[in-house]
């Protein structure tokens, strides 16, 4: 289990995870190891994603799951939070069978449709981004090229503009 100087520490640092156990030997001895890992991988996955959602909203209403996405494969999902594109945080758990280790051709396309899913991801928190930047920061009139704040083409910006003149004209 991770300690909650653990968590806070991945928190601060935007940490993202993906677990890969690529052996799971059955054994008295080894099993419990094994499981150990899956337990701590997801339960960091699970424990730093909810509470990064509780700091985010405030809230404690919002839960968390893994997805399946075959081949022993899981998926960081959220429930009854709604954001489109941008998650708040990636997670992935990728394990081998009880008593088997991956196969290396398992393990490659894991590794890589996990690898992708993230940089996905990170594409689309990117595009959302300058989305906004676009549509509440640099906004241009289609007429006189100028930004909105600066352009009098419409009748309510010549009115302002003009209002704005006569009180110059008449203060100086």
């Amino acid at each position: 289990m991770f300690s909650v100087k653990q968590l806070r520490k991945s928190r601060e640092n935007n940490i993202n995870l993906i677990s890969f156990q690529v052996n799971y030997l059955k054994g008295q001895q080894e099993t419990p190891i094994f499981q150990k890992f899956s337990r701590d991988s997801k339960s960091y996955i699970m424990n730093s994603s909810k509470s990064i959602l509780r700091e985010m909203t405030g809230k404690d209403k919002y839960d968390v799951e893994l997805i399946s996405k075959g081949n022993n494969s899981y998926s960081l999902g959220f429930k009854g939070f709604n954001l489109k594109i941008t998650k708040p945080i990636f997670g992935m758990f990728n394990h081998s069978i009880p008593g088997e280790s991956m196969r290396v051709s398992t393990f490659r396309n894991n590794l890589k449709n996990s690898f992708n899913e993230y940089m996905l991801g990170l594409k689309d928190a990117a595009d959302e981004i300058q989305r906004k930047i676009d549509d509440n920061i640099i906004k241009e009139c289609s007429k006189c090229k100028k930004l909105i704040d600066d352009c009098i083409c419409s009748d309510t910006a010549k009115k302002q503009f003009e209002m704005k003149r006569k009180d110059f004209c008449a203060r100086y």
